[in-house]
């Protein structure tokens, strides 16, 4: 039997067992400037120590990133499990339309979903828990201002009774009591509950505005170097 090229050293590099399955992931990085962008992805695979991404941005190798996502019932066998993570790209490939990523983990923190989060019918597509919206916090975009009515670092859900349509691009302006000023973001609209409201995600921020979200979101995981996951 021939020996397929490239086969011994596709085995030594995958000594580490991988979970195939697809899962929602939030990726966050920095660009040059140092403004947090933040995308969409899907996980093809996932290994103790690696994830394999789609998704439609180009991130250069050894690009620092961070990452979110839940591990689904069924990669699980049990109840879902929120995975916030660090890392850095390690390969990239074209993938028909889409960018192929290998991102490392070089360290992680793994968190339970509360009962309210698994009562929900989102709690597995949601990378990262949302909160109530602390005090009086209000969305203001172009001609409109509304009521968030809960949020994370990663997006927030608006009340408005004429939400904008999914996909529409557009800078959000939040402000309350509970900020010192208003932090401003680029957001764009991921779904819409008619007559009730639209679920945004913060697409790009600057480090201040991401820390300051942060900080409303309440307590950050705490990371582990890696291990088993």
């Amino acid at each position: 039997m021939k020996a397929v090229a490239g086969t011994s050293r596709n085995m030594e590099r995958r000594v580490h067992p991988r979970v195939v399955g697809t899962t929602h992931v939030s990726l966050l990085w920095r660009d040059v400037a140092g403004q947090v962008l933040r995308t969409r992805a899907r996980t093809r695979d996932i290994s103790p120590r690696s994830l394999y991404l789609f998704t439609d941005h180009v991130l250069e190798q050894d690009t620092p990133v961070e990452f979110d996502l839940v591990f689904p019932t069924e990669m699980t066998a049990a109840e879902p499990v929120r995975l916030h993570g660090q890392g850095k790209v390690i390969r990239n490939e074209a993938v028909g339309k889409r960018m192929g990523l290998v991102v490392s983990i070089t360290s992680h923190a793994l968190t339970p979903l509360s009962s309210e989060e698994l009562a929900s019918p989102e709690a597995e597509r949601r990378a990262q828990a949302r909160v109530p919206s602390p005090g009086a916090l209000y969305a203001e975009y172009p001609g409109l201002e509304s009521v968030i009515r809960d949020l994370s670092s990663a997006g927030a859900f608006i009340e408005d009774e004429r939400p904008l349509p999914v996909g529409r691009r557009f800078t959000l302006r939040l402000r309350g009591p509970a900020l010192t000023g208003p932090l401003e973001v680029c957001a764009v609209v991921r779904r819409v509950d008619p007559q009730v409201g639209m679920a945004v995600e913060f697409v790009s921020m600057s480090e201040e505005v991401l820390k300051a979200l942060r900080l409303l979101a309440g307590p950050q995981p705490n990371f582990s170097p890696i291990a088993n996951l």
